[in-house]
């Protein structure tokens, strides 16, 4: 980590390194990080982790969250000054203070499930206390005081409590969703998570319509709520006029009242189902006495049917102590290929995981032992996280009607991220053979970069969303199989010139994809079945957002209710919220939630997409065609972007677009100083890359290995 080795492999970007070589997220690579530096600080701690200290094994998570708390705590006292001599007790020293909280943490980790130890940590971070304190670093409970004051310890990003948020909508207001959150990041220069989009997304709410928004609506259609009729892209947004239509709904309404009663209204349609369930688990963690019944297994039973994986797993052990005996020494490179390999083990072993928790909930032992999910299992009795093992069965269960993609990815030759994309685009009926083996062969030698981006663009025509800038893709060479249809069945990997044209971005394209999104959800209330958008998110960004879409909701359903349902309204062209809303309001039925949460969508793509707004550059015909996004192998920056020439302008390179690619400023140094990229050929489609080092370079040409 702190000698940045992915550059030396090519990478600008620890995200991008982590994604494409491990499978892994770069949160995943530096909380790896954080827990080797806890271990190395604790020696405790890690033999709390092996078991080694005689009790029951610590898990990952639950040792770095403990080793977090006790070493930040230690660091923001070193600055403090001593108590008084007076006041500092004889019989203890600071690092008797310190193992003495250590030793209660491992022990409360140990029989508390990993979401409790999660929340008692963030509540310890959080804490302010004061000199004299008797708490310090230590959990709830009459322990010993410390001699020490215990500083506030601000929370890391991530840290704070999270609750899941579900919302029923037609498929194409999904598709919507996602546009606008590509859009914010396009706009963002970086790959901002799903938290900030929707921050920036109640911040456009919350300013009300903007005056570069007034258009056809005047003043006089102002007080007639049959002229609110809105144009495409030229009136005022929706939200606005639902806001001065809701009845003095102002903007610090949308996190007021309604903040609290969103979560839990009526129908199903949009609430929180996280609590409930974490009401359920605590209540079943309290009958069964913490699980402290259930043992620790030391064989298996002969007509258990497992076996077979066990002893799979034990061969993966074996190779893992060979490869442990060596580990963490040499440069870069062979750190990196250290890494790699036990990653590759690590998958191994949690193949087999999911092989054995789906056998699990095949047989319905979640309530024969007291669990109520397969991720209360996973954070109550094996201490990791819950998406991790619900990930490993989903693909687990998914993998049983895909006979070539579950081989390859028993063989390891299937990336896990790169396996769900697949298995995702494919969705859940049957695929015929032909279609499963070209996803296999795409899986295999494709970025996850490039997967993501055909399923976006394949998932935009199967709705028949605008593809204006899919034009393109007839005049390009057809390397693979035609495009998909909408309705012709399973679709097949995109050709090389298809995927390049599904990249570019014109001004005003993703407001086109949403406002299309709208009408096409309004044209298929009946025929198309709805969806669940599901979101983890911080609990007050949550309530936020089911203000804003309920407030929006709720201004809406009035405006449409204000005119009579045997008159013609609106009279001319409205966005698809107004239109929306008016066709559940003629049928005398309740507007739902996703209305609400549609003209969220318009008012943020009217703002931002606006083509009169963007600036006008030297480079903007090549960013266009590369999608503002930097077009190294595996690399999705979208700040700081240069314009690189193919063919050096020193050495007779031409100014024309072939010779031209758009490239962040790290990838753009690497090129030219460090040595570890270099391209040669035309733009788009034939470049070809060589990412790292000469001597364990990898190729690529339209982000496929070659």
């Amino acid at each position: 980590m702190a000698a940045r080795g992915w550059r030396a492999c090519g990478a600008a970007r620890l995200e991008d390194h982590a994604r494409e070589r491990y499978s892994r997220t770069g949160r995943w690579v530096r909380q790896l990080a954080e827990l080797g530096q806890a271990l190395e600080r604790f020696p405790r701690l890690a033999r709390a982790l092996t078991g080694e200290d005689g009790g029951a094994p610590l898990g990952a998570e639950s040792a770095r969250l403990v080793g977090r708390l006790l070493a930040r705590w230690e660091s923001q006292l070193v600055d403090l000054p001593p108590p008084p001599a007076a006041e500092r007790p004889a019989e203890k020293s600071r690092a008797d203070h310190r193992e003495d909280a250590l030793e209660l943490w491992i022990a409360r980790a140990r029989q508390t499930p990993l979401r409790v130890l999660r929340g008692e940590v963030r509540a310890a971070l959080a804490a302010s206390t004061q000199i004299g304190d008797t708490t310090g670093p230590f959990p709830a409970g009459p322990f010993p005081a410390g001699p020490f004051p215990a500083p506030r310890l601000d929370a890391e990003p991530g840290d704070e409590p999270r609750c899941l948020i579900e919302i029923r909508m037609p498929p194409a207001v999904s598709a919507a969703f996602e546009e606008v959150v590509d859009l914010y990041r396009a706009l963002a220069g970086r790959n901002g998570s799903l938290a900030e989009a929707l921050e920036a997304l109640l911040a456009e709410a919350l300013s009300g319509p903007a005056a570069a928004h007034a258009g056809d609506a005047g003043p006089a259609a102002a007080d007639d709520p049959r002229a609110d009729h809105l144009g495409w892209c030229s009136g005022s947004s929706a939200l606005g006029i639902a806001r001065r239509r809701s009845g003095g709904a102002e903007p610090e309404d949308l996190t007021g009242a309604a903040r609290g009663r969103c979560r839990a209204r009526a129908g199903g349609a949009l609430h929180s189902p996280g609590a409930q369930r974490a009401a359920r688990e605590a209540r079943l963690d309290r009958a069964a006495g913490r699980r402290g019944h259930l043992p620790v297994a030391t064989d298996v039973h002969p007509d258990a049917g497992l076996d077979d994986v066990l002893r799979r797993a034990e061969s993966s052990l074996a190779e893992y102590r060979l490869l442990a005996a060596g580990a963490g020494q040499g440069g870069p490179l062979l750190l990196d290929d250290q890494l790699a390999r036990l990653v590759a083990l690590e998958d191994a072993l949690m193949r087999r995981l999911g092989e054995i928790v789906l056998e699990f909930s095949r047989r319905g032992a979640w309530t024969t032992l007291g669990f109520a999910s397969v991720g209360h299992y996973a954070e109550s009795r094996l201490g990791l996280p819950a998406t991790v093992l619900e990930d490993r069965v989903l693909v687990a269960r998914r993998l049983a009607s895909r006979p070539q993609l579950r081989a390859a990815y028993e063989r390891g030759q299937l990336a896990f991220d790169a396996l769900l994309v697949v298995l995702r685009t494919l969705g859940r009926g049957p695929v015929p053979d032909d279609v499963e083996h070209s996803w296999l062969d795409r899986a295999r030698e494709a970025t996850v970069k490039r997967l993501r981006d055909e399923a976006r663009a394949l998932a935009r025509r199967a709705l028949d969303l605008p593809a204006e800038a899919d034009a393109g893709a007839e005049a390009g060479p057809q390397d693979g199989p035609p495009p998909h249809a909408a309705g012709s069945g399973p679709p097949l990997p995109l050709a090389d010139a298809a995927w390049a044209a599904s990249l570019r971005r014109e001004p005003g394209l993703a407001r086109r994809r949403v406002l299309q999104a709208g009408l096409l959800a309004i044209r298929q209330l009946e025929s198309s079945p709805d969806v669940f958008l599901r979101l983890r998110l911080p609990e007050a960004l949550a309530d936020d957002l089911l203000a804003a879409i309920e407030t929006a909701r709720r201004g809406l359903s009035r405006m449409a209710d204000a005119v009579p349902w045997t008159e013609p309204w609106p009279p001319g062209p409205a966005l698809p919220s107004v239109l929306a809303a008016r066709t559940f309001s003629v049928r005398a039925r309740r507007v739902p939630s996703w209305v609400g949460l549609l003209a969220l969508l318009e008012d943020a793509a009217i703002a931002w997409d606006d083509p009169r707004a963007l600036p006008r550059r030297p480079g903007d015909a090549v960013y266009r065609r590369d999608g503002f996004r930097c077009t190294a192998p595996g690399c999705t920056a979208r700040a700081t972007l240069q314009d690189h020439h193919v063919v050096f302008r020193s050495r007779g390179g031409g100014n024309h677009a072939e010779n031209r690619v758009a490239l962040c400023v790290a990838h753009h140094a690497a090129l030219h100083e460090r040595g570890s990229l270099a391209v040669s050929g035309r733009a788009p489609l034939g470049l070809t890359w060589r990412l790292g080092p000469p001597g364990t370079a990898r190729r690529y040409r339209c982000e496929r290995r070659i």
